[in-house]
């Protein structure tokens, strides 16, 4: 009597199946399935980190370039606004001393102390423009300008008419803005308090005539 061959199923965990697996295919000197996908993974992961640090890298470049652009930029409007109200004060200024009809102008080279030679002679600031109230009235008669004492038209021959000067036009202190000396010198006049408009070279071969600075 023939006995039938019986086989049993045996039950193992997946847990014990895979660590079998890679027990055997380690002795075998091959890598296992498992393996090889836990490689990969890591070789993904660090690819990924890698780029994403290179990612984050620009952006802080990029940040930093914008905030460096958006200081400049602001550097610029405050100077533009700067240069705005200056000129906005010198335009109200400029009003103020010559919008009135009974105003006129002049030169400080008017009082060139030597007018037979080319140069200006006595005058450091030949090129500084004043304003002057004019004659209001008869020659023969007396006249009071605004904010001056009375005058006669032979007050107004007095050196420099200062009877009837008002002020320099220029970006100066009130005290020399109101002396009509202060074109004589240029004492107390350099780098740190002024800029130098017109100096040697700038009108050419005119410049010969007036070497000195012009502020």
């Amino acid at each position: 009597m023939n006995t039938p061959f019986i086989t049993k199923k045996a039950h193992i965990s997946k847990s014990k199946y895979l660590a079998f697996m890679t027990r055997l295919d380690v002795s075998k000197g091959t890598a296992s399935p498992v393996a090889s996908s836990k490689g990969f993974a890591l070789v993904t992961t660090l690819i990924l980190m890698v780029l994403l640090s290179v990612i984050i890298l620009g952006m802080l470049s990029l940040s930093a370039v914008t905030l460096r652009s958006g200081s400049q930029d602001s550097s610029v409007m405050e100077a533009r606004a700067n240069a705005r109200l200056a000129l906005m004060i010198a335009l109200g200024e400029l009003q103020k001393e010559m919008g009135p009809d009974m105003r006129v102008s002049a030169e400080a080279s008017v009082f060139d102390q030597n007018p037979a030679t080319e140069k200006i002679d006595g005058i450091q600031q030949s090129r500084w423009l004043a304003s002057y109230d004019s004659w209001g009235n008869w020659l023969n008669a007396d006249y009071t300008p605004p904010g001056k004492s009375l005058l006669s038209i032979r007050d107004t021959y007095a050196p420099k008419r200062k009877s009837l000067f008002r002020r320099w036009l220029l970006s100066t202190p009130d005290v020399d803005a109101t002396n009509p000396d202060a074109a004589d010198s240029i004492i107390g006049w350099d780098d740190t308090n002024s800029v130098v408009l017109v100096d040697r070279g700038s009108l050419g071969s005119l410049a010969t005539s007036q070497p000195e600075p012009q502020r």
